[in-house]
């Protein structure tokens, strides 16, 4: 999204992407290993991370990743669940103009951001909604699978892979899919598309 949709500032060509967390150092990690291998150049793009009273040591963890992206802590107390609290205070820190929300557990496929960056470079008023695989409850055999799938074939074949396989879709992708909408409903802007629909998935 962009941020001047909800905001008059605008702070910079880039990214800021905001991760809300709750005791997740470990997923949190592996999110946070995948953001710093975007294709994307490091002083596009910012990461926040908005810790909602985490005490599983998610702070000294992030702190390890200061020399590698820029990436900015932000604490609140825990005050029960707050995540969207979270989500606005991450919107309120944000330097870049384009805005990405991500939750930990999420992997980031290497252009996730580059393709954000670049449909978002080529209009103003655009909002992206992705889809992801894996987020809902699957068995560990299809964890592997997706992770296998993602590193032995280029992006373009393993998503295609992916959505011939219901299991593995999110419960908008298998809507979409029985109203064969990705192929049907939008074939004029899948091109643009292509990878803000499918850029991640979950372990």
């Amino acid at each position: 999204m962009n941020k001047n949709h909800i905001c008059s500032i605008k702070s910079g060509t880039g990214v800021s992407v905001i991760i809300p967390t709750y005791n997740r150092c470990a997923l949190l990690k592996r999110t946070l290993d995948s953001l710093c291998e975007q294709t994307l150049e490091h002083k596009n793009y910012e990461v926040i991370i908005v810790d909602d009273g985490s005490n599983d040591g998610t702070q000294e963890m992030v702190a390890n990743y200061q020399s590698t992206v820029a990436i900015h802590y932000i604490f609140q107390p825990d005050d029960g669940f707050q995540v969207a609290k979270a989500r606005n205070k991450g919107l309120s820190r944000a330097h870049f103009e384009t805005i990405l929300f991500l939750d930990c557990g999420m992997v980031a496929h290497p252009q996730l951001l580059s393709s954000h960056f670049q449909c978002h470079s080529k209009t103003d008023n655009l909002v992206l909604i992705g889809m992801s695989y894996g987020i809902e409850a699957v068995e560990l055999s299809a964890c592997d699978l997706i992770k296998n799938t993602m590193a032995e074939n280029e992006i373009e074949v393993a998503f295609e892979l992916f959505s011939k396989n219901h299991q593995l879709m999110d419960c908008r992708g298998r809507f979409f899919a029985d109203l064969n909408f990705m192929s049907q409903v939008l074939p004029s802007i899948l091109q643009t598309l292509d990878f803000t629909w499918h850029t991640a998935f979950w372990v």
